[in-house]
Formats: structure tokens, C-alpha cells, sequence
């Protein structure tokens, strides 16, 4: 069937329960993700190519060849995954990102890697599950403009049990906006060889904790 054959809605409401026919998702189609879980991949796709709506109980999860990328709410828990991502996002996607309210992503990680990327900003997004525990969470920054966003937010945000955590570059600005509450890291590394990376820290007027951490 060709493209132009294919109906192109202006708002899809994606659901486990896919129409029979054939619809085509363009960057003027507006999909609302609500009470459902996806997979990372199928979310990244969507980021890319659709504008993006997040409702309340929605979550991502690892993508499995033999899994359905579409499933009910609430099943993340049991599956923690790897978020690992280093390549430049489209305008569309750090747009879409920017409008999701915090927390409003829920997911269970076992690693989170983001190096030279605007998906930096999706951090405060993120309503990572308290019964998992990252073995190891890296972010790198080489510009400014990767961490800019989290750096602008009011609120703090968590990410729970930590085995390893190394921020680098402009990355190590982010431990000021990460709540020290339900926060143990087991060691925490901090990597900056230019005063601008540390910026954001040497700004605090006060001083600020970064939780419960067992070395550095």
C-alpha cells in the first residue's frame, strides 16, 4: 500500500488494542502515551518521528525480539533495562521531551549511560522505580547545552540506589539538581578538566547534599 493511500490522523491514542487498518504516524500526528508501557526502542521511534503527549501511568521498558513492544501498565517493574544512548536527538524529540511534566516516565533501570546527548534531558522526566538499583549510571557532557535543561530545573530529582555513578565534563553540574532523599550511591566520580564544567557547582550560594554515598 502506498503512503499516500494510508490514513494520516492528526492525534493517535496508542493502546495495546491496534486498529485493523493501516494508519501512517508523521511528525504532524500528535501520539498520546497514557496507562501503557512500550518499549525504549518503540518510544525513541516515536520521539523522533511524532509529536509526543505523555499522560499519566505510562512507562518504558527494555525492547525484547520476542516480546510485544506494547503491553499493559505496570509490568516495567519486573524488568529492568539498559539505557544507553550517545547520538544526537532531532529538534522534534527535545521538544517533545520538554514538554513532559517531571516523573511523568516511569521505568526500572539497571544501567544508564547517556554521553554527548540532548536525551541528558530527559533525566527529570524519569520516575525511576525505588526497588531497583542502577549498577551503574554515567553521564558525559561536551557542551553545555546536553545538561542545560536539567540544569534549568526548579525541583530535584531522584534516582535511588546507585552502584557507580561518574559524571564528566559539563555532566558534573547535574549533582545539584539530584535529591539527596532515597539517594545512596556506593561511589560516586566526578571528572571535570575545565573550570566552566564545574560551573553550575561553584554557583550554589549554599552549600548542597548529594545523599548517602560510601566513597568518591
Amino acid at each position: 500500500m502506498l503512503n499516500t493511500q494510508l490514513q494520516r490522523p492528526a492525534s493517535f491514542l496508542l493502546t495495546c488494542d491496534l486498529p485493523n487498518e493501516a494508519v501512517l504516524l508523521t511528525d504532524q500526528t500528535t501520539v498520546t502515551l497514557s496507562n501503557i508501557e512500550i518499549s525504549v526502542e518503540l518510544f525513541f521511534v516515536l520521539l523522533e518521528k511524532t509529536i509526543v503527549t505523555v499522560g499519566g501511568s505510562f512507562s518504558i521498558t527494555g525492547h525484547n525480539d520476542n516480546e510485544d513492544c506494547i503491553r499493559e501498565h505496570g509490568m516495567a517493574r519486573n524488568s529492568p533495562f539498559c539505557l544507553v544512548r550517545s547520538l544526537a536527538l532531532s529538534s522534534l524529540a527535545l521538544e517533545n521531551i520538554e514538554r513532559m511534566a517531571p516523573n511523568s516516565i516511569g521505568c526500572s533501570l539497571k544501567k544508564l549511560d547517556l554521553s554527548d546527548t540532548g536525551l541528558i534531558s530527559i533525566l527529570s522526566k524519569l520516575r525511576i522505580h525505588g526497588d531497583c538499583e542502577i549498577k551503574l549510571f554515567c553521564l558525559s557532557a561536551s557542551e553545555e547545552a546536553h545538561v542545560a535543561e536539567v540544569l534549568a530545573q526548579e525541583k530535584p530529582f531522584c534516582v535511588g540506589r546507585v552502584k557507580i555513578m561518574a559524571l564528566e565534563e559539563y555532566a558534573v553540574g547535574v549533582i545539584t539538581k539530584m535529591s539527596p532523599k532515597d539517594c545512596e550511591v556506593e561511589y560516586l566520580s566526578l571528572t571535570a578538566s575545565e573550570e566552566a564544567h564545574v560551573a553550575a557547582v561553584l554557583a550554589q550560594e549554599k552549600p548542597f547534599c548529594v545523599g548517602r554515598v560510601k566513597n568518591m
